[in-house]
């Protein structure tokens, strides 16, 4: 038996050098085993994430690194140079390099049973399987958790018990209507995990999402590494034609409209994370946080005060106001398709600040800001209220129609209820929006206004500065 794994060495040997260009480092003489040696030390000295400061006998101190026993470290070469492969323990086996492996160790076993798990080659069951042997230690030292539903769980979820929540269709209810966020955890990765539970130098990855009903999944891949003490942050991509808008979710966060992706691609995505153990998945497109312009995601008070117009419409916050031809549809689409009642909001609105020259000027110190809030009705058409304030200004006006009904009220999509005699026709708020945008927010005159001073006082509104 020992004369065939000698015979089957030197074949896989001979076979790797010319297919592949991969050789084995030295002999078996003990000048080679001293070689081989000290590459393999060097390595452990410069890349042990475990180090710490020794004193010597003349009073300094040395930087030695510790933690390291049992960690198994092979070397080969590749091209002529060395290329070091490490088990699960140590801080550069990632998650990527497990699956990997294991799917590597998988394909050897079923090629040659008689001679992998055969000494020496049990090395390649060592440190490709990354199972620790003779220690106790597992892999399921890593400590998972998930967030579903709003409920906090340890461990992950079996891809059956949420593939509902990306595989939906309508009728069906949206099933992040409780709660649209969600993450997946797992804290000691690249073998951190032999390190106190709360120690710094442990690493982690995170994948979290954000739901939206229309638009999709954000998706946000975070690895945390202990030993540099730095992050990585990697978000989906999806349709880079929507930077400059955003959306809510029900955290009061704001994500950007243009890294969402359909329920589909985040569900396949999903499925990899957890098949990886964390690994970022490859089935769909990223981009680095750090390489996204600096106003691709914004904290919530942004838009109301920094910008110089905003349009909140449809479900979506844009930075500046939207172009007509891309809004046009919900005023004058097919009776029945109308506004964008599927978003869950009837509200939209315009707005714009430092109009008169009073740009310079801080909010409520002389700034001079409008807003058009607009109401839509699935039959009644749209209300439209007109606001200006600051730099002694204090306006408000609302459209009318037919003030013979102003008694009578209309629901809203999330409750409460609005005057059905301020309700105009769809097309006359169309052409009154239009008008809006060409003057720079002035108050449009194709529709008949009412200043809500002259309102009986139950139908009076203070505008929410």
């Amino acid at each position: 038996m020992f004369k065939a794994v000698r015979r089957w060495s030197e074949i896989f040997r001979q076979a790797a050098l010319r297919r592949f260009g991969i050789g084995w480092l030295g002999s078996t003489s003990r000048s080679d085993i001293q070689s081989v040696q000290q590459l393999i030390e060097k390595y452990r000295e410069e890349y042990s994430p475990f180090r710490r400061e020794l004193p010597l006998e003349n009073g300094d101190s040395k930087t030695r690194p510790e933690g390291r026993d049992g960690v198994a470290v092979a070397v080969a070469l590749i091209d002529g140079k060395p290329v070091f492969g490490v088990d699960f323990r140590h801080h550069a086996y990632t998650s990527a390099d497990l699956a990997a492996a294991e799917r590597m160790s998988a394909i050897l076993s079923a090629k040659y049973p008689e001679v992998l798990g055969q000494k020496p080659h049990h090395a390649t069951g060592h440190a490709h399987n990354a199972r620790a042997r003779g220690d106790g230690i597992q892999r399921e030292a890593m400590k998972k958790e998930a967030y579903f539903d709003g409920q906090l769980t340890d461990g992950w979820p079996r891809p059956e018990d949420i593939e509902r929540y990306f595989q939906f269709a309508p009728p069906q209810p949206w099933p992040f209507e409780r709660n649209d966020s969600a993450s997946l955890d797992v804290d000691g990765v690249d073998g951190t995990d032999l390190l106190p539970e709360g120690d710094p130098r442990r690493s982690s990855i995170t994948l979290a999402f954000s739901a939206h009903p229309i638009l999709g999944v954000y998706c946000e891949w975070s690895k945390w590494h202990g030993e540099r003490q730095e992050a990585d942050v990697y978000v989906s991509r999806g349709d880079f034609a929507r930077l400059g808008q955003f959306v809510w979710d029900q955290q009061g966060s704001l994500h950007p409209a243009a890294m969402f992706i359909p329920y589909r691609l985040a569900w396949k995505a999903l499925k990899e994370f957890l098949e990886t153990d964390g690994a970022l998945p490859t089935s769909i497109e990223w981009v680095g946080a750090g390489d996204l312009a600096p106003d691709t995601f914004i904290d919530p008070p942004t838009p109301t005060f920094q910008w110089k117009k905003v349009t909140s419409f449809a479900g979506v916050i844009t930075k500046g106001w939207r172009e007509p031809k891309d809004i046009e549809h919900y005023f004058l689409g097919p009776r029945g398709q109308r506004w964008f009642f599927d978003t869950g909001t009837d509200k939209g609105s315009f707005e714009i600040h430092g109009v008169g020259g009073t740009d310079h000027l801080p909010p409520g110190e002389g700034r001079i800001d409008i807003k058009l809030t607009l109401w839509g009705h699935p039959t009644l058409g749209v209300l439209l209220n007109w606001a200006k304030w600051g730099g002694g200004f204090d306006e408000i006006y609302a459209s009318t129609g037919d003030l013979t009904r102003l008694r009578e009220r209309a629901p809203r999509v999330h409750g409460g209820t609005l005057p059905v005699g301020l309700f105009v026709p769809y097309e006359a708020a169309w052409t009154a929006l239009n008008e809006f945008f060409e003057t720079d927010g002035a108050l449009p005159k194709s529709v008949e206004w009412i200043a809500e001073r002259d309102l009986p006082p139950e139908f009076r509104r203070k505008h929410k500065r």
